[in-house]
């Protein structure tokens, strides 16, 4: 856990560009850029901005809206963020929907209500070396952090996603910090894929990661009317509650990121 010394540790430099990126779906971007981004400026005070490139769908900033709406219609969810706002006196983070290769500029330009930087941008972006604009947004980011899947098809897709990645901070492109992690996760069965990951990261000197995420159902369950204090986790507007982090290894995660962007 962290003290409140290491939660007032500041960022190099502001605004810090970060994405987890992949080129295939179902990795978890959207879904950790969510639980991330909300951490990082619910609990854990950072100022942050979202940027949602997923221009076919948007579905991050159609989450917001609908967030919004639920929120707005349940006595209970508005107490929460009532209280949530009291307690950590922060309002709901933006998020910006834009086209890949208008993402960079729109989020240099961002500002706070007064004038200041955010601390943190997080950029979901989806699509693949082949869309406009991907590879130059990828290598303007400040950290990118690569979920790896345990079957063959992520772990190949993570593969060439990185070794892109890797040429460009190599070549002097980009100064991005690279690093890996293990997402949906059962350890008990899939050892063998972890060790098969692991063994790639390294031959192309990429930091593993220590924190891996469990597959659970909670993933995936998103804000209803019928929603109570305990069982708040994917949402845009409110942090998960306790008892839903408790194994979820998103704390744990956030504080890994954290000590990168820190030390890097």
């Amino acid at each position: 856990m962290f003290t409140e010394m290491d939660k007032n540790k500041v960022l190099k430099h502001k605004p810090c560009f970060v994405s987890f990126a992949t080129q295939k779906g179902g990795a978890g971007k959207t879904t950790l850029t969510i639980l991330v981004a909300g951490m990082a400026h619910y609990v854990y005070g950072y100022n942050v901005a979202v940027i949602d490139c997923d221009e076919h769908q948007y579905s991050l900033s159609r989450m917001r809206e609908r967030d919004n709406s639920i929120v707005y219609k349940s006595e209970t969810l508005r107490r929460i963020a009532s209280d949530q706002f009291l307690t950590h006196h922060k309002a709901s983070y933006p998020v910006v929907g834009t086209k890949v290769v208008d993402a960079h500029d729109i989020a240099s330009g961002l500002k706070q209500a007064d004038g200041s930087d955010y601390d943190l941008i997080f950029f979901d972006v989806q699509g693949s070396a082949g869309t406009t604009g991907w590879i130059s947004l990828l290598a303007s980011m400040d950290y990118i952090f690569l979920p790896f899947v345990p079957d063959m098809l992520n772990i190949e897709s993570t593969e060439q996603t990185m070794k892109v990645l890797k040429y460009l901070v190599e070549s002097g492109e980009s100064k991005t910090v690279l690093s890996a992690f293990w997402n949906k996760i059962d350890i008990r069965e899939r050892k063998d894929m972890i060790e098969l990951g692991n063994t790639i990261i390294r031959e192309l000197d990429v930091n593993v990661m220590s924190t891996m995420l469990p597959m659970l159902s909670r993933y995936h369950d998103k804000l209803t009317g019928t929603t109570t204090k305990n069982d708040v986790f994917m949402c845009t507007l409110l942090s998960p509650t306790n008892n839903l982090l408790k194994d979820s290894c998103i704390e744990e995660l956030c504080e890994e990121m954290f000590k990168i962007m820190w030390h890097n």
